[in-house]
């Protein structure tokens, strides 16, 4: 197990293997989980007593299999191995990547009052989820002082590993608000729980919002900055804190904070980014599914099975990037809200589906989507019947296979005259449709200083000078099309072989040597990588061919592996 981040327990990087778990009924497969976390409580009371001096259970996002801090970092310092006991207002941006970074206490707890909805187990209830929410929920009400207005003030803080300066950060008050509010509308614990978090629950500051361009979208904190890392902290009021949403009446507010969120689409939807599952619980089908199409092409060419995601920000096996996915599906099927059961909320009229999902209250729906119509489905108990608001699947527009805007097709240089080719370019062409493979074959073996013609040619020019545009209409770029060049790379190269986009941006296609003698394909939000296969000072054929969904690469005449 060759995991990226070594030992520890990081758990970014975990918990989404595990609420998928909820929806399809596994409950006993939650259970390792929640016994890992649970015993290692009185060990982190310790560790929050004798570090900080007070009451209470934090659980940092990265921990020792044992329950303890880091023991050991990159460089040396206390401030990678420990959590920071900076005063209120004092937090500089100096710390590390988890300094301030509690949260996962709070998702835990919300897990287990999930787990408790969906079984109704009063036994785990009352001997796990009541102990140990009160403990996390006694760490921040002992740990954070109060505003001039008697409400917590959440200040030294950072948004998860993006933010390091922040105060009120939008996960931990929104778990702060879903945790407690809970926990009393199930009359769980004693009664002086309950007046705890009563009292608790009046003093917690509101979700953060912000304003953008007149219209309110939620914020990641009251006040953020020092970007490190591309979490979406604004949007865990929306999931894992289910606040907000298209059943909380909020679908504009979670759409419009989606459109203008901190990191769209990080890592080509890998990995534990959540865009989806927003994108579900804003009601958006389109969205929703064009990016679980990208992220379910992801699955790692280094595992035997095929379970596990692409090597992205984390190494294989990957097991968050599938749990991600499978979270979103679920959603885009059935959400749930105040009593409420949505069906097909962000369901694209393209795709069929027959599905049984579990619910909260011992509840299960089934049904069958065909044709772009739900043609059965049924909840029992049949008591549930009254609860269930019944969506349309949503019609999916067809997008062009490379993003219209306003750049040339451009080779060997990027729009803002960067990323220059510094190797040799000899043939280069544009061909309508997808070429096949034994013609593939026959170019790489070919004369590569004959120019190709025929009616798929679009285009084909010998040895272009860096910088030069090649005639090809947008509309015919809106189809499946085939790019075929040959290259010379040069030592290290790292240039643009084909550009049609913003530096930066995902909004056209670029085909390139990025990071050094690699190749790397970009097509809207479709991308690729593929490491270290060119050999510079040699002569390659390269050919890529671009669908709406689909990226196929031939080096050499040969299909590159994923």
């Amino acid at each position: 197990d060759d995991r990226l981040w070594g030992r520890r327990f990081t758990y970014q990087n975990q918990r989404l293997l595990y609420w998928p778990l909820l929806m399809s009924g596994d409950f006993d497969l939650m259970k390792p989980f929640f016994d890992y976390y649970w015993h290692l409580l009185p060990v982190r009371k310790a560790i929050t007593k004798a570090w900080f001096g007070h009451e209470g259970a934090y659980y940092r996002e990265n921990i020792e299999p044992t329950g303890g801090e880091r023991d050991c970092s990159k460089n040396g310092h206390d401030r990678e191995t420990k959590p920071l006991k900076t005063p209120p207002g004092g937090n500089k941006g100096d710390g590390y990547y988890h300094s301030y970074y509690f949260t996962s206490g709070l998702e835990t707890t919300a897990m287990m009052i999930e787990y408790v909805k969906f079984t109704g187990d009063r036994r785990f209830r009352d001997e796990v989820l009541v102990p140990f929410a009160r403990e996390v929920l006694l760490f921040y009400d002992k740990h954070y002082p109060r505003d001039t207005n008697g409400r917590l003030r959440l200040d030294p803080a950072q948004v998860l590993e993006t933010w390091w300066v922040a105060v009120n950060p939008a996960p931990d008050v929104a778990g702060l608000h879903f945790c407690l509010k809970n926990l009393l509308a199930m009359n769980a614990g004693t009664a002086a729980d309950r007046a705890h978090w009563q009292r608790l629950h009046s003093e917690l500051p509101p979700v953060p919002m912000q304003e953008i361009d007149g219209r309110k979208a939620l914020a990641p904190a009251d006040t953020w900055s020092h970007r490190r890392n591309a979490e979406n902290g604004e949007l865990y009021p929306v999931f894992p804190f289910t606040l907000f949403g298209v059943g909380h009446g909020t679908k504009e507010l979670v759409e419009w904070t989606m459109q203008h969120r901190s990191n769209p689409d990080r890592f080509g939807n890998k990995c534990w980014t959540q865009d989806q599952i927003h994108w579900a619980y804003a009601g958006n089908a389109v969205e929703a599914a064009e990016g679980l199409v990208r992220r379910f092409r992801w699955a790692s060419p280094l595992c035997r099975f095929p379970l596990y995601g692409s090597e992205g920000p984390d190494s294989c096996p990957d097991f968050d990037h599938f749990g991600s996915g499978s979270i979103a599906l679920q959603r885009m099927l059935v959400q749930e809200a105040d009593g409420k059961i949505l069906l097909l909320p962000a369901w694209p009229a393209t795709w069929d589906a027959d599905f049984k999902l579990h619910l909260s209250d011992h509840t299960i729906v089934s049904g069958k989507v065909e044709g772009g119509r739900l043609v059965r489905w049924d909840v029992q108990p049949a008591s549930r019947r009254k609860d269930v608001t019944v969506f349309q699947p949503q019609p999916m527009p067809v997008r062009p296979v490379v993003p219209k805007n306003d750049h040339p097709l451009r080779v060997g240089l990027d729009s803002q005259g960067g990323s220059r080719f510094a190797g040799e370019l000899g043939r280069l062409s544009v061909l309508r449709g997808w070429v096949k493979p034994e013609r593939i074959r026959e170019l790489a073996n070919g004369d590569r200083h004959v120019a190709l013609a025929g009616e798929d040619v679009l285009v084909s020019v010998l040895h272009p000078k860096v910088g030069d545009t090649l005639p090809v209409d947008a509309e015919a770029l809106s189809e499946p099309v085939t790019f075929e060049a040959w290259i010379q790379p040069a030592a290290k190269e790292a240039g643009r072989i084909f550009d049609k986009l913003t530096a930066g941006r995902n909004d056209g296609m670029l085909i390139d040597c990025w990071p050094g003698l690699s190749l790397r394909v970009i097509a809207g939000a479709n991308e690729r990588h593929w490491r270290d296969v060119l050999s510079p000072g040699r002569w390659h054929h390269l050919a890529v061919q671009l669908d709406r969904h689909r990226i196929r690469v031939y080096l050499d005449g040969k299909p590159m592996r994923p």
